[in-house]
Protein backbone atom coordinates (compact mmCIF):
# COMPACT_ATOMS: atom_id res chain seq x y z
CA UNK A 1 0.00 0.00 0.00
CA UNK A 2 1.23 3.59 -0.63
CA UNK A 3 2.02 5.59 2.27
CA UNK A 4 -1.17 7.47 3.00
CA UNK A 5 -3.03 4.29 3.22
CA UNK A 6 -0.89 3.43 5.71
CA UNK A 7 -1.29 6.20 8.05
CA UNK A 8 -4.85 5.88 7.91
CA UNK A 9 -4.10 2.04 9.33
CA UNK A 10 -1.94 3.41 12.01
CA UNK A 11 -3.95 5.94 13.04
CA UNK A 12 -6.98 3.13 13.17
CA UNK A 13 -4.43 0.84 15.22
CA UNK A 14 -3.55 3.78 17.71
CA UNK A 15 -7.07 4.96 18.61
CA UNK A 16 -7.82 1.09 18.80
CA UNK A 17 -5.13 0.70 21.46
CA UNK A 18 -6.31 4.03 23.33
CA UNK A 19 -9.76 2.55 23.58
CA UNK A 20 -10.68 1.76 27.46
CA UNK A 21 -13.84 0.13 28.38
CA UNK A 22 -16.03 1.09 31.26
CA UNK A 23 -13.61 0.22 34.15
CA UNK A 24 -10.53 2.07 32.56
CA UNK A 25 -8.60 -0.89 31.75
CA UNK A 26 -7.51 -1.35 27.89
CA UNK A 27 -9.61 -3.24 25.77
CA UNK A 28 -6.91 -4.72 23.91
CA UNK A 29 -4.22 -5.30 26.70
CA UNK A 30 -0.83 -3.66 26.82
CA UNK A 31 0.68 -6.83 25.69
CA UNK A 32 -1.34 -7.62 22.80
CA UNK A 33 -0.81 -4.66 21.45
CA UNK A 34 0.99 -5.87 18.28
CA UNK A 35 3.88 -3.20 17.39
CA UNK A 36 3.58 -2.02 14.01
CA UNK A 37 5.97 -2.42 11.48
CA UNK A 38 6.16 -0.04 8.14
CA UNK A 39 8.69 -2.08 5.72
CA UNK A 40 9.50 -0.72 2.41
CA UNK A 41 12.45 1.28 0.65
CA UNK A 42 14.15 3.91 1.81
CA UNK A 43 12.88 8.30 1.86
CA UNK A 44 9.43 7.29 1.18
CA UNK A 45 8.25 9.37 4.11
CA UNK A 46 7.83 6.96 6.61
CA UNK A 47 9.09 9.08 9.44
CA UNK A 48 7.58 12.18 8.00
CA UNK A 49 4.44 10.38 8.34
CA UNK A 50 4.64 9.11 11.91
CA UNK A 51 4.72 13.67 13.01
CA UNK A 52 1.86 13.73 10.84
CA UNK A 53 -0.09 11.27 12.97
CA UNK A 54 1.05 12.60 16.34
CA UNK A 55 0.57 16.06 15.38
CA UNK A 56 -3.46 15.28 14.11
CA UNK A 57 -4.28 12.72 16.89
CA UNK A 58 -2.90 16.00 19.60
CA UNK A 59 -0.75 12.56 21.24
CA UNK A 60 3.32 12.64 22.05
CA UNK A 61 6.07 11.39 19.80
CA UNK A 62 9.64 10.37 20.61
CA UNK A 63 11.29 8.69 17.99
CA UNK A 64 14.88 6.90 18.05
CA UNK A 65 17.44 5.36 14.73
CA UNK A 66 18.39 2.05 16.01
CA UNK A 67 21.29 1.97 13.98
CA UNK A 68 23.70 3.92 16.12
CA UNK A 69 22.26 2.04 19.31
CA UNK A 70 24.74 -0.15 21.67
CA UNK A 71 23.20 -3.00 23.94
CA UNK A 72 24.21 -0.58 26.90
CA UNK A 73 22.08 2.02 25.36
CA UNK A 74 19.51 0.13 24.28
CA UNK A 75 19.11 -2.00 27.28
CA UNK A 76 20.24 0.01 30.33
CA UNK A 77 23.88 -0.84 32.45
CA UNK A 78 23.87 -3.94 34.43
CA UNK A 79 24.22 -3.00 37.80
CA UNK A 80 23.99 -5.16 41.62
CA UNK A 81 21.27 -5.52 43.51
CA UNK A 82 20.21 -7.92 46.47
CA UNK A 83 17.28 -9.71 46.96
CA UNK A 84 16.28 -12.47 49.72
CA UNK A 85 14.77 -15.66 49.02
CA UNK A 86 13.19 -18.29 50.90
CA UNK A 87 15.38 -16.57 53.91
CA UNK A 88 18.58 -16.07 52.11
CA UNK A 89 20.16 -12.75 50.40
CA UNK A 90 21.33 -13.21 47.32
CA UNK A 91 23.20 -10.66 44.51
CA UNK A 92 20.84 -10.11 41.45
CA UNK A 93 21.69 -8.52 38.32
CA UNK A 94 19.74 -5.82 36.95
CA UNK A 95 19.53 -3.18 34.54
CA UNK A 96 19.41 0.55 34.88
CA UNK A 97 16.49 1.88 32.68
CA UNK A 98 17.35 2.51 28.72
CA UNK A 99 18.16 5.54 27.36
CA UNK A 100 15.22 4.86 24.89
CA UNK A 101 12.51 4.19 27.66
CA UNK A 102 14.28 7.33 29.88
CA UNK A 103 13.10 9.60 27.16
CA UNK A 104 9.53 8.22 26.86
CA UNK A 105 9.22 9.07 30.61
CA UNK A 106 11.21 12.24 30.45
CA UNK A 107 8.89 13.29 27.04
CA UNK A 108 5.69 12.70 29.52
CA UNK A 109 6.94 14.60 32.56
CA UNK A 110 7.71 17.67 30.57
CA UNK A 111 5.09 17.63 27.59
CA UNK A 112 1.91 16.21 30.15
CA UNK A 113 1.02 14.42 27.40
CA UNK A 114 0.91 10.37 28.53
CA UNK A 115 0.02 8.77 25.49
CA UNK A 116 2.26 8.72 22.07
CA UNK A 117 3.90 7.00 19.66
CA UNK A 118 7.77 5.59 20.43
CA UNK A 119 8.66 5.32 16.68
CA UNK A 120 11.62 3.29 16.11
CA UNK A 121 13.33 3.38 12.61
CA UNK A 122 15.60 1.09 11.32
CA UNK A 123 14.45 -1.72 13.50
CA UNK A 124 15.78 -4.76 11.46
CA UNK A 125 19.17 -2.98 11.12
CA UNK A 126 20.54 -3.26 14.65
CA UNK A 127 24.01 -4.34 15.90
CA UNK A 128 24.35 -8.52 16.55
CA UNK A 129 24.70 -8.11 20.20
CA UNK A 130 21.44 -6.04 20.35
CA UNK A 131 19.55 -8.12 17.96
CA UNK A 132 17.84 -10.75 20.52
CA UNK A 133 16.89 -7.80 22.77
CA UNK A 134 15.07 -6.06 20.01
CA UNK A 135 13.15 -9.46 19.39
CA UNK A 136 12.72 -9.39 23.09
CA UNK A 137 11.45 -5.85 23.16
CA UNK A 138 8.83 -6.73 19.55
CA UNK A 139 7.26 -9.18 22.02
CA UNK A 140 6.91 -7.94 25.15
CA UNK A 141 7.64 -4.16 24.85
CA UNK A 142 10.42 -4.10 27.27
CA UNK A 143 13.93 -3.49 27.50
CA UNK A 144 15.61 -5.60 30.69
CA UNK A 145 13.49 -5.48 33.74
CA UNK A 146 11.25 -1.71 32.20
CA UNK A 147 8.14 -1.81 30.15
CA UNK A 148 7.06 0.73 27.63
CA UNK A 149 4.73 3.32 29.60
CA UNK A 150 0.68 2.45 29.81
CA UNK A 151 -0.94 4.53 26.48
CA UNK A 152 2.62 4.80 24.48
CA UNK A 153 2.52 2.70 21.62
CA UNK A 154 5.32 0.95 19.64
CA UNK A 155 5.45 2.09 15.78
CA UNK A 156 8.64 0.80 14.07
CA UNK A 157 9.63 1.30 10.47
CA UNK A 158 12.63 -0.90 8.37
CA UNK A 159 14.35 -1.31 5.10
CA UNK A 160 14.04 -4.69 2.90
CA UNK A 161 17.39 -6.30 2.68
CA UNK A 162 17.83 -5.20 -1.42
CA UNK A 163 18.25 -1.31 0.17
CA UNK A 164 20.52 -2.25 3.62
CA UNK A 165 23.53 -4.98 3.99
CA UNK A 166 22.65 -4.39 7.69
CA UNK A 167 18.86 -5.47 7.28
CA UNK A 168 17.83 -8.87 9.42
CA UNK A 169 15.26 -10.47 8.63
CA UNK A 170 12.48 -11.60 11.16
CA UNK A 171 11.54 -15.16 11.61
CA UNK A 172 7.85 -16.31 11.86
CA UNK A 173 7.74 -16.30 15.21
CA UNK A 174 8.44 -12.23 15.59
CA UNK A 175 6.55 -11.83 12.48
CA UNK A 176 3.31 -13.28 13.99
CA UNK A 177 3.90 -10.73 16.88
CA UNK A 178 4.08 -7.34 14.89
CA UNK A 179 1.28 -5.77 12.70
CA UNK A 180 3.46 -5.64 9.43
CA UNK A 181 2.37 -3.00 6.87
CA UNK A 182 4.14 -3.45 3.46
CA UNK A 183 4.37 0.30 1.84
CA UNK A 184 5.54 1.99 -1.70
CA UNK A 185 6.47 4.73 -3.39
CA UNK A 186 3.43 6.30 -5.14
CA UNK A 187 4.07 9.86 -6.63
CA UNK A 188 0.49 11.09 -6.54
CA UNK A 189 0.47 10.33 -2.47
CA UNK A 190 3.70 12.25 -2.56
CA UNK A 191 2.61 15.18 -4.50
CA UNK A 192 -0.30 15.91 -1.66
CA UNK A 193 2.51 16.16 0.52
CA UNK A 194 4.55 18.00 -1.49
CA UNK A 195 1.97 20.57 -2.28
CA UNK A 196 1.62 21.20 1.47
CA UNK A 197 5.48 21.32 2.10
CA UNK A 198 5.87 23.80 -0.51
CA UNK A 199 8.23 21.83 -2.26
CA UNK A 200 9.88 24.07 -5.23
CA UNK A 201 7.30 24.12 -7.92
CA UNK A 202 9.93 22.89 -10.82
CA UNK A 203 10.02 19.54 -8.73
CA UNK A 204 6.13 19.42 -8.58
CA UNK A 205 5.63 20.52 -12.10
CA UNK A 206 8.75 18.20 -13.83
CA UNK A 207 7.35 15.07 -12.37
CA UNK A 208 3.61 15.94 -13.07
CA UNK A 209 4.98 14.41 -16.45
CA UNK A 210 7.62 12.55 -15.45
CA UNK A 211 6.31 9.93 -12.86
CA UNK A 212 8.49 7.93 -13.56
CA UNK A 213 11.53 9.89 -12.38
CA UNK A 214 9.88 10.08 -9.30
CA UNK A 215 11.44 6.99 -7.45
CA UNK A 216 13.95 4.76 -9.12
CA UNK A 217 16.31 2.08 -7.33
CA UNK A 218 18.43 0.04 -10.21
CA UNK A 219 21.78 -1.55 -9.89
CA UNK A 220 24.24 -0.36 -13.03
CA UNK A 221 27.32 -1.47 -14.13
CA UNK A 222 28.60 1.69 -13.09
CA UNK A 223 27.04 0.75 -9.37
CA UNK A 224 23.69 1.82 -7.68
CA UNK A 225 21.70 4.47 -9.42
CA UNK A 226 18.55 6.23 -6.98
CA UNK A 227 15.80 8.57 -6.69
CA UNK A 228 14.45 8.72 -3.65
CA UNK A 229 11.15 11.33 -2.32
CA UNK A 230 13.42 12.07 0.40
CA UNK A 231 16.09 13.47 -2.22
CA UNK A 232 14.00 15.14 -4.10
CA UNK A 233 12.43 17.27 -0.52
CA UNK A 234 16.16 17.80 0.58
CA UNK A 235 16.66 19.32 -3.50
CA UNK A 236 14.13 21.41 -3.19
CA UNK A 237 14.65 22.96 0.47
CA UNK A 238 18.73 23.86 -1.07
CA UNK A 239 17.10 25.29 -4.29
CA UNK A 240 15.35 27.62 -2.52
CA UNK A 241 18.16 28.52 -0.48
CA UNK A 242 20.04 29.05 -3.44
CA UNK A 243 17.21 31.20 -5.44
CA UNK A 244 17.57 33.26 -2.19
CA UNK A 245 20.76 33.85 -2.06
CA UNK A 246 21.42 34.45 -6.01
CA UNK A 247 23.58 31.23 -6.59
CA UNK A 248 23.33 29.50 -9.60
CA UNK A 249 21.69 25.51 -9.80
CA UNK A 250 23.27 23.76 -11.73
CA UNK A 251 23.71 19.72 -12.83
CA UNK A 252 26.47 19.36 -10.17
CA UNK A 253 24.35 20.86 -7.40
CA UNK A 254 21.54 18.50 -8.78
CA UNK A 255 23.26 15.39 -8.95
CA UNK A 256 24.44 15.66 -5.24
CA UNK A 257 20.63 14.67 -4.36
CA UNK A 258 18.96 12.80 -7.93
CA UNK A 259 21.59 10.47 -7.90
CA UNK A 260 20.53 9.21 -11.32
CA UNK A 261 22.31 10.96 -14.42
CA UNK A 262 19.72 10.28 -16.22
CA UNK A 263 17.03 11.99 -14.48
CA UNK A 264 19.04 15.05 -13.17
CA UNK A 265 20.53 15.81 -16.27
CA UNK A 266 16.78 15.91 -17.40
CA UNK A 267 15.74 18.13 -14.60
CA UNK A 268 18.74 20.39 -15.15
CA UNK A 269 17.36 20.86 -18.56
CA UNK A 270 13.68 21.28 -16.76
CA UNK A 271 14.75 23.77 -14.65
CA UNK A 272 16.62 25.97 -17.31
CA UNK A 273 12.64 26.26 -18.82
CA UNK A 274 11.35 26.96 -15.83
CA UNK A 275 13.53 29.78 -15.21
CA UNK A 276 12.56 31.38 -18.09
CA UNK A 277 9.00 30.79 -17.32
CA UNK A 278 9.46 32.88 -14.60
CA UNK A 279 10.96 35.77 -16.57
CA UNK A 280 8.81 35.52 -19.61
CA UNK A 281 5.14 35.40 -16.87
CA UNK A 282 4.85 38.05 -14.21
CA UNK A 283 3.02 36.54 -11.15
CA UNK A 284 2.89 40.36 -9.74
CA UNK A 285 0.35 41.26 -12.79
CA UNK A 286 -1.72 38.07 -12.16
CA UNK A 287 -2.27 38.78 -8.61
CA UNK A 288 -3.38 42.49 -9.28
CA UNK A 289 -5.38 41.75 -11.75
CA UNK A 290 -3.73 43.88 -14.40
CA UNK A 291 -2.64 40.95 -16.34
CA UNK A 292 -3.06 41.32 -20.13
CA UNK A 293 -5.16 39.07 -22.62
CA UNK A 294 -1.63 38.62 -24.57
CA UNK A 295 0.04 36.85 -21.30
CA UNK A 296 -3.52 34.46 -21.00
CA UNK A 297 -2.87 33.57 -24.94
CA UNK A 298 0.75 32.71 -24.72
CA UNK A 299 0.37 30.93 -21.36
CA UNK A 300 -2.47 28.88 -23.09
CA UNK A 301 0.21 28.09 -26.25
CA UNK A 302 2.66 26.73 -24.04
CA UNK A 303 4.28 23.61 -23.49
CA UNK A 304 2.26 21.36 -21.19
CA UNK A 305 5.61 21.19 -18.62
CA UNK A 306 5.75 25.29 -18.83
CA UNK A 307 1.96 25.17 -18.32
CA UNK A 308 2.17 23.03 -15.48
CA UNK A 309 5.36 24.97 -14.09
CA UNK A 310 3.59 28.24 -13.95
CA UNK A 311 0.40 27.12 -12.48
CA UNK A 312 2.77 25.54 -9.62
CA UNK A 313 4.50 28.98 -8.62
CA UNK A 314 1.44 30.78 -8.39
CA UNK A 315 -0.16 28.28 -6.23
CA UNK A 316 2.56 28.50 -4.11
CA UNK A 317 2.16 32.43 -4.02
CA UNK A 318 -1.21 31.78 -3.02
CA UNK A 319 0.05 29.35 -0.06
CA UNK A 320 2.21 32.16 0.95
CA UNK A 321 0.09 35.13 1.22
CA UNK A 322 -2.19 32.46 2.72
CA UNK A 323 0.00 31.77 5.66
CA UNK A 324 0.76 34.86 6.47
CA UNK A 325 -3.13 36.00 7.36
CA UNK A 326 -3.57 32.12 8.77
CA UNK A 327 -0.53 32.27 11.11
CA UNK A 328 -1.41 35.77 12.21
CA UNK A 329 -5.05 34.96 13.09
CA UNK A 330 -3.26 31.76 15.13
CA UNK A 331 -0.82 33.45 16.85
CA UNK A 332 -2.99 36.44 17.91
CA UNK A 333 -5.99 34.26 18.81
CA UNK A 334 -3.26 32.41 21.35
CA UNK A 335 -2.12 35.20 22.69
CA UNK A 336 -5.56 36.53 23.70
CA UNK A 337 -6.08 34.01 25.20
CA UNK A 338 -2.95 33.63 27.40
CA UNK A 339 -4.00 37.47 28.57
CA UNK A 340 -7.44 36.12 29.23
CA UNK A 341 -6.34 32.99 31.23
CA UNK A 342 -3.38 34.99 33.27
CA UNK A 343 -6.10 38.08 34.01
CA UNK A 344 -3.31 40.37 32.20
CA UNK A 345 -6.18 43.20 31.33
CA UNK A 346 -7.70 43.82 34.68
CA UNK A 347 -4.09 44.49 36.54
CA UNK A 348 -2.35 47.32 36.21
CA UNK A 349 0.59 48.75 34.18
CA UNK A 350 3.54 47.23 36.41
CA UNK A 351 1.81 44.08 37.84
CA UNK A 352 0.51 43.42 33.71
CA UNK A 353 4.34 44.07 33.39
CA UNK A 354 6.10 41.44 35.75
CA UNK A 355 2.83 38.72 34.65
CA UNK A 356 3.99 39.08 30.58
CA UNK A 357 7.58 38.81 32.22
CA UNK A 358 6.82 35.26 33.67
CA UNK A 359 5.22 34.25 30.60
CA UNK A 360 8.14 35.23 28.65
CA UNK A 361 10.54 33.56 30.57
CA UNK A 362 8.32 30.66 30.36
CA UNK A 363 8.92 30.38 26.75
CA UNK A 364 12.56 31.23 27.05
CA UNK A 365 13.11 28.39 29.57
CA UNK A 366 11.03 25.78 26.86
CA UNK A 367 13.25 26.99 23.79
CA UNK A 368 16.25 26.52 25.64
CA UNK A 369 15.36 22.82 26.79
CA UNK A 370 16.81 20.81 24.21
CA UNK A 371 15.57 17.97 24.78
CA UNK A 372 11.67 18.74 24.71
CA UNK A 373 12.63 21.67 22.00
CA UNK A 374 14.14 19.51 20.49
CA UNK A 375 10.97 16.69 19.74
CA UNK A 376 9.11 19.39 18.88
CA UNK A 377 8.37 19.48 15.20
CA UNK A 378 9.58 22.77 13.39
CA UNK A 379 5.74 24.45 13.05
CA UNK A 380 5.24 23.65 16.67
CA UNK A 381 8.71 25.81 17.03
CA UNK A 382 7.77 28.36 15.30
CA UNK A 383 4.26 29.30 17.15
CA UNK A 384 5.91 29.71 20.03
CA UNK A 385 8.05 31.97 18.64
CA UNK A 386 5.45 33.87 17.01
CA UNK A 387 3.87 34.02 20.30
CA UNK A 388 6.88 34.98 22.35
CA UNK A 389 7.86 37.54 19.98
CA UNK A 390 4.20 38.95 20.40
CA UNK A 391 4.47 39.01 24.12
CA UNK A 392 7.47 40.71 24.14
CA UNK A 393 5.71 43.47 21.66
CA UNK A 394 2.66 43.97 24.04
CA UNK A 395 5.16 43.99 27.28
CA UNK A 396 7.24 47.18 25.24
CA UNK A 397 3.90 48.89 24.75
CA UNK A 398 3.00 48.69 28.40
CA UNK A 399 6.62 49.67 29.36
CA UNK A 400 5.97 53.15 31.18
CA UNK A 401 2.47 53.48 30.65
CA UNK A 402 0.15 55.21 32.51
CA UNK A 403 -3.12 53.97 33.64
CA UNK A 404 -4.98 51.34 33.58
CA UNK A 405 -3.76 48.54 31.38
CA UNK A 406 -7.12 47.77 29.90
CA UNK A 407 -7.07 50.91 27.61
CA UNK A 408 -3.89 49.79 25.96
CA UNK A 409 -4.28 46.02 25.41
CA UNK A 410 -7.60 46.75 24.23
CA UNK A 411 -6.50 49.13 21.56
CA UNK A 412 -3.60 47.24 20.64
CA UNK A 413 -6.17 43.92 20.32
CA UNK A 414 -8.52 46.09 18.13
CA UNK A 415 -5.22 47.25 16.26
CA UNK A 416 -4.59 43.42 15.67
CA UNK A 417 -8.15 42.60 14.40
CA UNK A 418 -7.75 45.55 12.07
CA UNK A 419 -4.64 43.94 10.51
CA UNK A 420 -6.04 40.93 10.46
CA UNK A 421 -8.92 42.17 8.21
CA UNK A 422 -6.23 43.56 5.75
CA UNK A 423 -4.33 40.76 5.87
CA UNK A 424 -7.53 38.42 4.89
CA UNK A 425 -8.69 40.88 2.28
CA UNK A 426 -5.28 41.04 0.39
CA UNK A 427 -5.11 37.15 0.48
CA UNK A 428 -8.75 37.22 -0.33
CA UNK A 429 -8.33 39.66 -3.69
CA UNK A 430 -5.01 37.58 -4.65
CA UNK A 431 -6.95 34.61 -5.21
CA UNK A 432 -9.65 35.81 -6.61
CA UNK A 433 -7.83 37.93 -9.50
CA UNK A 434 -5.36 34.32 -9.51
CA UNK A 435 -9.18 32.50 -10.37
CA UNK A 436 -10.29 34.92 -12.80
CA UNK A 437 -7.24 34.65 -14.66
CA UNK A 438 -6.85 30.47 -15.13
CA UNK A 439 -10.50 30.90 -15.57
CA UNK A 440 -10.08 32.67 -18.48
CA UNK A 441 -6.93 31.58 -19.64
CA UNK A 442 -7.97 27.54 -19.52
CA UNK A 443 -11.91 27.70 -18.84
CA UNK A 444 -12.73 24.08 -17.09
CA UNK A 445 -9.66 22.56 -18.25
CA UNK A 446 -7.36 20.25 -16.26
CA UNK A 447 -4.98 23.10 -15.72
CA UNK A 448 -8.05 24.75 -14.30
CA UNK A 449 -8.55 21.42 -11.72
CA UNK A 450 -4.93 21.18 -10.96
CA UNK A 451 -4.64 24.70 -9.62
CA UNK A 452 -8.23 24.05 -7.39
CA UNK A 453 -6.43 21.05 -6.34
CA UNK A 454 -2.92 22.37 -5.09
CA UNK A 455 -5.30 25.13 -3.32
CA UNK A 456 -7.46 23.01 -1.33
CA UNK A 457 -4.83 20.10 -0.16
CA UNK A 458 -2.04 22.93 1.00
CA UNK A 459 -2.52 23.14 4.64
CA UNK A 460 -2.57 26.91 4.70
CA UNK A 461 -4.31 27.53 1.93
CA UNK A 462 -6.93 25.35 2.55
CA UNK A 463 -7.04 26.94 6.00
CA UNK A 464 -7.77 30.00 4.75
CA UNK A 465 -10.35 29.12 2.82
CA UNK A 466 -12.36 27.17 5.71
CA UNK A 467 -11.58 30.10 8.09
CA UNK A 468 -12.22 32.92 5.90
CA UNK A 469 -13.44 31.71 2.23
CA UNK A 470 -13.10 33.42 -0.90
CA UNK A 471 -16.20 33.90 -3.04
CA UNK A 472 -14.43 33.38 -6.44
CA UNK A 473 -12.46 30.51 -5.40
CA UNK A 474 -15.82 29.02 -4.02
CA UNK A 475 -16.93 29.66 -7.66
CA UNK A 476 -14.73 28.23 -10.06
CA UNK A 477 -14.11 25.42 -8.21
CA UNK A 478 -18.14 24.24 -7.11
CA UNK A 479 -17.62 24.47 -3.37
CA UNK A 480 -18.71 26.71 -0.69
CA UNK A 481 -15.86 28.34 0.54
CA UNK A 482 -17.41 31.71 0.00
CA UNK A 483 -17.74 33.18 3.39
CA UNK A 484 -16.42 36.61 2.46
CA UNK A 485 -15.68 38.28 5.95
CA UNK A 486 -13.71 37.88 9.13
CA UNK A 487 -14.47 36.15 12.48
CA UNK A 488 -13.17 38.52 14.89
CA UNK A 489 -11.93 35.88 16.81
CA UNK A 490 -9.87 38.52 19.91
CA UNK A 491 -13.83 40.22 20.28
CA UNK A 492 -14.17 37.62 23.29
CA UNK A 493 -11.19 39.06 25.24
CA UNK A 494 -11.89 43.35 24.37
Amino acid sequence: MNIKEAKIHIKNAIAAYFQKDETGEYVIPVEKQRPVFLYGPPGIGKTAVMEQIAEEMEIGLVSYSMTHHTRQSAIGLPFITKKVFDGKEYDVSEYTMSEILASVYEYIEKSGKKEGILFLDEINCVSETLSPSMLRFLQYKTFGSHAVPDGWVVVTAGNPPEFNKSVREYDIATLDRIKKIDVEANYDVWREYAVNKNVHPAIIAYLDVKKSDFYIIENTPKGKNFVTARGWEDLSRMMSVFENKNIDIDISLIEQYIQSQTVAEDFSDYYETYKNLTAKFSTEDIVTGNWSEELSSELRNSAVSEKLGFINILSGEMSNVSKVAVNFNKTAKNVAELLKENQVISKTPKDAVNLLDNLINTFKADRGDKDIYFRETNEQKKEKLMVFEKLSEIRDILTGSEGETKIHISDFLKTEIEQLKNLVETAQTELSNTCEFLYKTFGESPELQIFISNITVNKYSSLFLMSFGCKKFSEISKSKFDENKVVDELSFIL
